[in-house]
């Protein structure tokens, strides 16, 4: 507190029991007196006598002589204390024009950075090496302005790991931003909760650098009501981990705004705290880091990126291995070599390394400052442990679904409610960061001191039983979204598999692999199914049923990549291996049988199919009964030949039986009904009711978007589909939209030597025709004939249609004698594959008839 504030109270009280004083001559008395003079006032001394504690306690001021006993006394107490609250309110004047230049503070752009207000407290200098995190910058402006209107102090939470930048992010805040809060900036270190009360009575000195004696307390309370005054303030809480301590501390109400660091990413909604996620430097922010403490990595940018990368980006690591360069002159090859040590390279526990802008420990220290926290044997931290160390295996800086780390703890019979607080307590030590979507992500350097720290034999097994348990699972085929999140993580667990070449790396990588499918990475599946299937032949043998797993397993995989020849091999050994050890009534040797009947109708071997299928739906009937999901897949193969036989009666009644089983099983929109459905639109298409297959297929498409995402072949399927469906109607643009953002997938996916892309691309062709475009129609058509040739040979379905296709553009061109040529070509292989009575039959012998007549013309 300013001693000048209390001169003129003093003079005040003074005069109220000897007004035969001059204002000023008092005035001058004391402030005589309060700097410790003895002086008279007239024919009397003045004087001042402090409390036992030699301060204003209980202080008097005395006029008189006390010899004689003749003394006026009077309490200095309740004129400090009125003058103490006087203090800190603000004239209407001063706080419009606080409120004016809070309101001009740049919200679209930074500001330069300018002179902080006075009285302001901030232990830091402004850092010349911050770098990037522009975004963050303005975020943090602009969220203190959108902040909920019934919050009475607005406040932001950065959060984030430890070395994150957290700090150094709130002081460059604090320098481009401070100027604009009129009533000052006061910064306060909560990393020692006992010291905070010393922090407080720093802002106090800083703000009152002409200080009267109080007590602590008092500098204290002063300091509270202060920022209780309605003038616009910031106060930074640094390191702001405990919920209790930001209620005790936080004005609850007048002018402040409030920024709080903290490692906890997980607050309580009745904080009222808006919280800001600050994550690692990107690649060219890092980049640039190290080349200010070494600005010759400019001109070797792909070590600097190494470097940085192996550092996952973390600023301080960023900022210590600069420094270490620096002062150790060391080649870059030779740093990037050294830093497979990780954490424990001695550039990452502070060599080197001179100055802290933020006053941090090492990368080495603060993270194992955090583990030390789990360094008792109560529950939580014996499960937070054992998270961690299965954790540090996965890849890191991905994101790790919730369920996934759950089951770690799961496994090993731990209590739910314990789980979820040791979750919540390595997230709020901040070693490990909460993504999107409840889900978290570990940093490399934090993985690398894990492994180095927590001894847990188990770690490393149990991670590849249980992803790979949930790979292979069906349930991942209904939440495409952790499938994604979980692929990731098996690529890092398969290299460790591959290196052991035993029972359970094969269980692994054909769980993978299956996943891999449901991605619709076909190549990546085959691949990892082909090493699974090395693996077990060399245990088990040629002739094995784990063999046969995986031998049924690629030829589904051959099958998708319009591999016909190599798939129907795959599904004869499979087939035989299980017909003999298993019988021809397994479930896994009808399973195989009815692969095989699949992939002959994909051939136009329809009647081969045909039986195939008869003798898996009879066995399951028998087996199974028809409430069985497999009896389900059965009657919709099953309709679906029937369909390319002709007979779509029946067609419709098998798939129709398969949609009601499905749906009764799995739900209405499990992936597996969705495909009935689609097929139930074909065969609604082919019976000429237009608008109820759109119907049905357009529901399908929107749900397979929903559930499956954009980017799969099952939604590219749909697309086409649809795409077809608004030919026929007549809506050319909206087809043509679908049809080609099919082929796009299609291409990406499956490649362009695929008879689901054929099929797209005959389409377009069609609809080109449609639109009077006839030589991109042709370009289509014909390009979709050689993908077809090439995958299917001379004789099959599909061949048929692309001569028939041709046909009609050639009739439609008005050249009748080419015309005639390809209908003649598609009335063979249609009679070959067909027969002479099936409807595609017989509409091309009725175009064939119609252009005999070309030669006439």
């Amino acid at each position: 507190m300013d001693i000048r504030t209390l001169i003129p109270p003093l003079v005040d009280a003074v005069l109220a029991v000897c007004p035969v004083y001059e204002r000023a001559t008092i005035a001058t008395a004391l402030e005589r007196v309060l700097v410790g003079e003895h002086i008279t006032l007239g024919n009397n001394t003045i004087s001042m006598l402090f409390g036992q504690n030699n301060d204003f306690s209980n202080a008097k001021i005395m006029i008189g002589s006390i010899q004689a006993g003749h003394t006026i006394s009077i309490n200095v107490q309740p004129i400090i204390d009125k003058s103490f609250s006087d203090s800190t309110h603000t004239t209407d004047d001063d706080l419009k024009q606080a409120r004016l230049l809070l309101s001009h503070i740049p919200l679209a752009s930074l500001p330069k950075k300018g002179l902080l207000p006075k009285g302001s407290r901030i232990p830091f200098k402004d850092n010349p090496f911050f770098v990037g995190r522009d975004d963050m910058l303005l975020s943090i402006a602009s969220t203190f302005f959108s902040c909920h209107s019934d919050a009475p102090i607005p406040t932001i939470g950065l959060v984030g790991m430890g070395g994150i930048g957290k700090t150094q992010l709130a002081v460059e805040f604090v320098y481009r931003y401070g100027s604009y809060f009129a009533g000052g900036i006061f910064w306060l270190s909560f990393a020692q909760p006992d010291s905070i009360n010393t922090e407080v009575i720093d802002c106090y000195k800083y703000y009152c650098p002409q200080v009267i004696e109080d007590s602590a307390e008092k500098q204290i309370a002063y300091m509270k009501s202060l920022w209780m005054n309605p003038l616009p303030r910031l106060l930074v809480f640094d390191d702001c981990n405990e919920v209790d301590l930001l209620e005790k501390w936080r004005p609850q109400s007048g002018g402040c705004y409030v920024l709080v660091t903290s490692r906890r990413q997980q607050w309580p909604a009745t904080v009222e705290l808006s919280l800001l996620s600050v994550s690692t430097l990107d690649l060219a922010g890092s980049l640039d880091l190290l080349c200010l403490y070494r600005p010759d990595i400019r001109e070797d940018q792909a070590l600097g990126q190494k470097i940085a990368q192996k550092l996952a980006n973390l600023p301080l690591a960023i900022h210590m291995a600069g420094s270490y360069l620096a002062h150790y002159k060391l080649k870059l090859e030779v740093y990037l070599a050294q830093l497979d040590q990780g954490i424990t390279h001695e550039s990452m526990k502070g060599r080197g390394t001179f100055h802290q802008p933020t006053n941090h420990e090492s990368v080495n220290v603060t993270f194992n400052m955090a583990l030390n926290n789990l360094s008792n044997h109560e529950p939580v931290n014996i499960i937070s442990r054992l998270l961690l160390a299965r954790t540090s295996w996965l890849m890191c800086n991905e994101p790790i679904p919730k369920t996934l780390l759950q089951s770690f703890a799961v496994d090993k019979g731990y209590d739910d409610l314990d789980i979820i607080d040791s979750i919540h307590k390595i997230v709020n030590l901040g070693l490990l960061e909460i993504t999107i979507h409840t889900g978290f992500r570990i940093h490399e350097l934090i993985a690398g001191l894990i492994k180095d720290k927590i001894n847990d034999v188990s770690a490393y097994s149990d991670v590849e039983r249980i992803l790979g348990s949930k790979l292979a699972s069906r349930s991942t085929w209904e939440e495409r979204e952790e499938l994604q999140w979980l692929i990731p993580h098996a690529y890092t667990i398969v290299q460790y598999a591959l290196k052991r070449q035993d029972t359970n790396s094969a269980d692994f990588m054909y769980g993978f692999a299956r996943s891999l499918k449901r991605n619709s990475d076909y190549k990546a599946s085959f691949m990892y199914h082909q090493k699974a299937l090395a693996i077990r032949k060399k245990i088990f043998g040629d002739n094995h049923v784990n063999t046969a797993k995986s031998l049924n397993m690629l030829g589904m995989l051959c099958r998708k990549m319009a591999n016909f020849n190599m798939a129907k091999e795959f599904y004869e050994q499979a087939l035989e291996i299980y017909q003999r050890d298993l019988g021809d009534d397994h479930p896994t040797t009808l399973s195989t049988l009815n692969n095989l009947g699949y992939l002959l109708k994909a051939q136009g071997d329809l009647l081969q199919a045909r039986e195939c299928y008869q003798k898996v739906l009879k066995s399951r009937l028998i087996n199974r009964g028809e409430e069985h999901r497999t009896t389900g897949t059965i009657f919709n193969n099953l309709g679906m030949v029937l369909k390319d036989l002709g007979d779509l009666k029946s067609a419709q009644e098998h798939v129709k039986k398969a949609v009601e089983i499905r749906k009764r099983i799995c739900g209405d929109n499990h992936p597996d009904t969705l495909i009935a459905l689609y097929n139930l639109a074909s065969i609604l298409f082919d019976l000429g009711l237009i608008e109820d297959s759109y119907k049905v297929a357009k529901s399908v498409l929107d749900d397979r978007c929903r559930i499956l995402g954009d980017e799969h072949s099952s939604t590219a399927s749909s697309l086409y589909q649809v795409g077809k469906l608004l030919h026929t109607k007549g809506e050319i643009d909206s087809a043509l939209y679908n049809l080609e953002k099919a082929l796009t997938i299609q291409k990406k996916l499956l490649g362009i030597d695929n008879p689901y892309t054929a099929l797209t691309l005959q389409e377009l062709g069609r609809l080109f025709q449609s639109k009077g475009e006839f030589e991109l129609a042709r370009h289509n058509i014909e390009y979709a004939l050689g993908i077809q040739q090439r995958i299917f040979g001379l004789n099959h379905p599909a061949i048929g249609l692309s001569f028939h296709n041709l046909g009609e553009l050639y009739e439609k061109m008005g050249n009748l004698q080419i015309a005639h040529f390809y209908y003649k070509q598609a009335l063979e292989v249609r009679i070959h594959i067909l027969g002479e009575n099936h409807p595609s039959t017989i509409g091309t012998i009725d175009c064939l008839n119609r252009s005999s007549n070309w030669n006439k013309i």
